[in-house]
């Protein structure tokens, strides 16, 4: 996922001085709400999974509160389906990293132990945003 491998890169230019030192990034498509919402959105739900623990990442959810602060955030429906398989992406990468063993292509994932870790719900919407939330579940990790 490029998006992924964007948000990856600008992490890096602003946690390390190798990457710029740590500063603010500024992103901005042509009305600062589509392609910019989306990226913004994938970096808060991965911060969430990466930094805070979260068991459960909701993206309706997360759209939301988005456009409390800016409205028409995320766009398009395909931008919205494109936030979903992004996160997707994302919590396979961070169970790779975290040397979770048994990701399949069902969504469902398992530690060696076999303790359930994360479920993921994504249902092809066929380009069209959600008309209820659907929920991303992390347990035990």
């Amino acid at each position: 996922m490029d998006l992924l491998r964007l948000r990856n890169r600008m992490r890096v230019m602003m946690e390390t001085e190798d990457g710029g030192g740590g500063g603010p990034v500024v992103v901005h498509c042509s009305a600062g709400v589509g392609r910019t919402g989306t990226l913004i959105g994938l970096d808060n739900i991965a911060r969430q999974i990466e930094t805070a623990g979260a068991t459960e990442v909701n993206v309706f959810n997360a759209v939301y509160e988005m456009r409390e602060n800016r409205c028409k955030m995320v766009q398009q429906p395909v931008q919205y389906a494109y936030l979903y398989q992004c996160v997707a992406a994302f919590i396979e990468e961070w169970n790779a990293k975290n040397a979770v063993a048994g990701g399949g292509r069902d969504g469902t994932y398992v530690d060696e132990d076999g303790a359930y870790v994360y479920s993921i719900n994504v249902e092809k919407e066929d380009d069209a945003a959600p008309s209820k939330p659907k929920h991303f579940k992390a347990t035990g990790h």
